[in-house]
């Protein structure tokens, strides 16, 4: 048997990814022998995939985007978007369905071509953003009435990355009769893709998209903001002691767990084979006053993502000292 293993290329989870799903393969599905291939993907614009490199016996894809090929016959990851994305797209632009604008057409279009990051250019982020916001009420109301905005859950983000997977399941019947659909879909709905065409539709509205999305940049609405909670009350000097709007890549169900108001307030990474080898960055700086350089000196690795050096051991601490504040009574 050939196995031909499509991963996530120069990716850290991608290189695990293919590495696992190997050893699950070789001891669990061909303990006879197989000859495994490896070949690494990119994002990119357009297609992500050529069919014409799927010429295993298997195909398997890890850490990366669905692809609906009938050739492929693995497919796992772990990141919400590589396949609702795809669920949402199909629903947005199917033949024969009634009242697609133009809007949806281009959603879908965009939401084909996405790589799935949610970075502050991106108009299909914004699109996936906004339209996971419009399905809650869409399942929630339904069921709860006016109540369902009560609903509060730290892991709502996996039930509807559930809900969205399997929704569109039916249910047999267990006296021969029709299956009937999921309890999920909501009366007023024919079927699941009706349900996220108009979850799309609304996400569009509320968050007042443009008539052309290409133009619906992430980073034109999603920002950070973090104000002094001293001056940032003093309307001349609240714009001098604050970061002011910034575009802002992530958001709350991506590994970078950013929103207008939260995200991490210290980065750090301890190495234990080599701490002198340890980092470590806070959000803006040591001091709260606005006057002092060391007030928002740390601000653009924290924003751009980048870190600073924190050794431990008495020499790397002396190595690297750039002043010295000595407090004396």
């Amino acid at each position: 048997m050939r196995v031909r293993v499509f991963y996530h290329d120069k990716c850290f989870d991608g290189a695990c990814s293919a590495s696992l799903f190997t050893r699950f393969h070789r001891e669990c599905i061909a303990p006879s022998g197989a000859a495994y291939e490896y070949h690494g993907l990119v994002h990119r614009a357009g297609a992500l995939f050529d069919e014409s490199d799927f010429t295993g016996d298997e195909n398997a894809i890890v850490d990366f985007k669905y692809s609906p090929s009938p050739k492929i016959t693995w497919w796992f990851d772990h990141h919400q978007s590589a396949f609702l994305t795809a669920q949402i797209a199909q629903a947005a632009q199917t033949p024969g369905k009634a009242a697609v604008d133009n809007r949806l057409k281009q959603a879908a279009d965009l939401l084909r071509s996405w790589d799935g990051r949610m970075t502050a250019d991106s108009p299909a982020a914004s699109i996936v953003f906004r339209t996971r916001q419009a399905l809650w009420p869409l399942i929630l109301q339904p069921k709860l009435g006016n109540a369902w905005d009560s609903y509060s859950w730290a892991e709502s983000n996996f039930a509807e990355e559930e809900i969205i997977m399997h929704g569109s399941a039916t249910t047999a019947s267990t006296s021969g009769g029709p299956s009937t659909p999921s309890e999920w879909l909501p009366p007023d709905f024919p079927n699941w893709d009706a349900l996220l065409t108009e979850a799309v539709r609304r996400g569009l509205d509320s968050g007042k998209a443009p008539d052309d999305l290409a133009r619906w940049k992430f980073g034109s609405w999603h920002v950070v903001d973090l104000e002094h909670p001293i001056f940032g009350m003093l309307p001349i000097v609240k714009s001098w002691a604050g970061t002011g709007e910034q575009p802002l890549v992530g958001d709350s169900v991506t590994i970078k767990q950013v929103g207008r108001a939260f995200g991490p307030s210290q980065r750090f990474t301890m190495d234990w084979s080599a701490p002198d080898t340890s980092t470590e960055n806070i959000t803006l700086g040591q001091s709260g006053n606005p006057l002092s350089p060391w007030f928002r000196d740390q601000w653009p690795a924290w924003y751009n993502g980048t870190t600073f050096p924190l050794p431990f051991s008495q020499h790397a601490v002396a190595s690297q000292t750039a002043h010295t504040l000595q407090l004396v009574p």
